[in-house]
């Protein structure tokens, strides 16, 4: 499952440092090159809960190992793409096997350990795959430099296909969803046309301009197809998303939290690479270099913070988790004008320490509240989530960075630009660290029930 995520994480980061030789040999346009990263987002987020509801139905193991294969043919394509075209088209299928890796993964660690101990496992799980995160821009810009930005694609395939034989040979059948009515088709597709449409307005909105009519078109587009979603759901005995997870106030917790830190995560460290480059003149590579102290501490920390979520719940490390991701933020806003390295790197670790603890401590507590039957559901949920929360953070810190930028005569200050743009993500810190202080409470009875009927196993012996 950890091998499964990485090559969902390593792709996310790795191809952005690849663009410029992406662009070079294959002509790409800037609104092309935007679409090599964007055809890859749209799917994963459109399809995520569709694809756990198909692993919830038909079995976990099948549907996961359908969707690694197709990643991997995807992979295998992009890196033989002739051009560009061929690339974005390729990338799409990367994105649609990836939609089912990201949330059945998750939910297959949640089955094989129980609770005494899943909170350590998922964080073993996040943390290792979130050093691949870390390291993909560096990985990116080596095999660019060395080899070929093709080879960022495949070196993939021995990965996939070691992933598919460890899912075939020892990866049980787990539980299915009672499915009485069938796939719900309409269902899906009106979800994956809402969330897709309101992805493709926020990741299209700069292009296009905010103040031009596609933007509310598509949004609106979006909204109603959501909304025709939940009209036709509610009437469904076994709906597409289970609505009594939202309506659990812990699970709704984890969603908010989930929602608010990528928001920030995405945009803050999106900007902070720009910053890096453009302010204190670092290149690409050594930029990222000087973001690992951001993105290691998730690796380090993950594993402990599950521990605590399974002896102390899901509220404290939540909480705690995001007041660091907001203290960090905040004083990298205060120092962003005038900053040198020296002063930003603690920061950037206590950022990354934050985030790294909302992250498992989200996930376990997802992942606690659902049922056997509804945790690939409930993965999709929290995956889905994140893929919105981190473009449209990006989207409105992005705007509110640029108009700050140019707003001065002469020389863009993009030490400006960052200051207001990370200040608004210490606010979003801020609501949001009081909100699921508020929701995540102790268990709901909603939780105590799904628990109860989810792990009925005792816990392990110490």
């Amino acid at each position: 499952m950890t091998a499964g995520l990485t090559l969902v994480f390593l792709d996310q980061t790795a191809v952005s440092v690849a663009l410029p030789s992406i662009a070079k040999d294959t002509g790409a346009t800037q609104t092309e090159l935007a679409w090599v990263v964007n055809a890859f987002l749209l799917p994963l987020a459109a399809l995520a809960a569709v694809a756990a509801r198909l692993g919830d139905l038909y079995g976990r193991p099948r549907v996961l190992a359908a969707g690694i294969g197709l990643f991997a043919a995807g992979s295998l394509a992009c890196g033989l793409a002739p051009s560009e075209d061929a690339l974005i088209a390729a990338r799409v299928v990367q994105g649609v096997g990836a939609a089912a890796m990201m949330p059945l993964t998750t939910a297959i660690v949640a089955d094989t350990f129980g609770p005494a101990e899943r909170g350590r496992a998922l964080g073993i799980y996040i943390g290792v795959a979130s050093a691949f995160l870390s390291v993909g821009p560096l990985v990116g810009g080596l095999l660019s430099d060395l080899a070929s930005w093709r080879w960022i694609f495949f070196v993939n395939l021995p990965v996939a296909a070691f992933a598919i034989a460890i899912i075939r040979r020892y990866v049980p059948a787990g539980p299915r969803a009672p499915q009485p009515e069938g796939f719900d088709v309409i269902g899906s597709v009106l979800l994956a046309g809402g969330v897709g449409s309101i992805a493709l307005g926020l990741l299209e909105g700069h292009a296009w301009g905010w103040a031009s009519a596609a933007v509310p078109a598509v949004l609106g587009a979006g909204v109603v197809l959501l909304s025709a979603f939940a009209a036709v759901e509610s009437r469904r005995r076994q709906p597409l998303i289970p609505l009594s997870l939202l309506a659990d106030r812990v699970f709704l917790g984890a969603v908010l939290a989930v929602l608010c830190t990528r928001f920030v995560t995405v945009g803050a460290l999106v900007l902070s690479a720009i910053y890096l480059q453009q302010e204190l003149g670092l290149r690409p590579l050594t930029a990222g270099l000087a973001l690992l102290p951001a993105t290691v501490p998730m690796l380090l920390v993950a594993p402990a913070g599950g521990w605590a979520t399974d002896r102390f719940g899901p509220r404290g490390g939540t909480t705690i988790g995001i007041a660091l991701a907001g203290a960090s933020v905040l004083a990298l806003a205060l120092l962003a004008p005038d900053g040198r390295y020296a002063e930003l790197w603690p920061a950037f670790v206590v950022f990354g320490a934050g985030i790294g603890l909302v992250t498992v401590t989200t996930s376990t507590a997802g992942m606690d509240v659902a049922g056997a039957s509804e945790r690939g559901e409930a993965a999709g949920i929290l995956t889905t989530t994140r893929q919105i929360g981190a473009t449209f953070g990006l989207a409105a810190m992005s705007a509110v960075f640029v108009a700050v930028e140019t707003a001065h005569a002469g020389r863009p200050m993009v030490g400006d630009g960052l200051r207001v743009a990370l200040l608004l993500g210490a606010g979003v810190c801020a609501a949001t660290g009081v909100a699921t202080f508020v929701l995540l409470r102790g268990p709901g009875p909603a939780s105590r029930l799904r628990a109860r009927a989810a792990d009925p196993r005792p816990p392990p012996p110490a």
